[in-house]
C-alpha cells in the first residue's frame, strides 16, 4: 500500500512538473534540468536531491535506477556471451592462414562490450 501511495505521489510530482512547463505565469525551476539532478523517469525540474521529496520516494527512485542498472548488466552480458559464441564459431570456420574481416570487426566488439560492462560494475 505504501508503494502505491509513494507511486501516485511520484506521479503527482512528475505530472506537476510537467504541466507548468510552458504555460505563461507558470514557476520555473530555478535549477536546470539535467541528467545528473533529474531521477530516472522523471521529467524536467524535478531534482531527486530535492528536500521536498520524502525520503520514501528518493529511496524507490534510487531501486529503480538500481534494477535498471542491473538489467542493462544482465542484457549486455547476454549479448557478450552470444558474440563470445559467435566469435568461436566463425574462428572454427577459419584457417591458420586465413582470417576474415568480419572476425576481427567481433573481436573489436566484444572488447568494447566487455569494457562497458566493467565500467558500468565499478559505477
Amino acid at each position: 500500500m505504501k508503494i502505491l501511495q509513494a507511486a501516485a505521489f511520484f506521479l503527482l510530482l512528475s505530472g506537476a512538473a510537467y504541466g507548468q512547463i510552458g504555460r505563461p505565469g507558470a514557476p520555473t525551476s530555478s535549477i536546470p534540468p539535467t541528467p545528473m539532478n533529474m531521477p530516472v523517469g522523471v521529467g524536467p525540474g524535478v531534482n531527486r536531491a530535492d528536500p521536498s521529496i520524502p525520503p520514501e520516494i528518493r529511496h524507490q527512485l534510487e531501486i529503480n535506477r538500481q534494477n535498471e542498472s542491473h538489467k542493462k548488466l544482465v542484457d549486455d552480458t547476454e549479448r557478450l556471451l552470444a558474440l563470445a559464441t559467435e566469435l568461436k564459431s566463425d574462428m572454427d570456420k577459419t584457417t591458420k592462414d586465413m582470417l576474415s574481416v568480419q572476425v576481427l570487426r567481433k573481436a573489436e566488439e566484444i572488447e568494447k562490450l566487455a569494457h562497458n560492462i566493467k565500467q558500468e560494475m565499478k559505477n
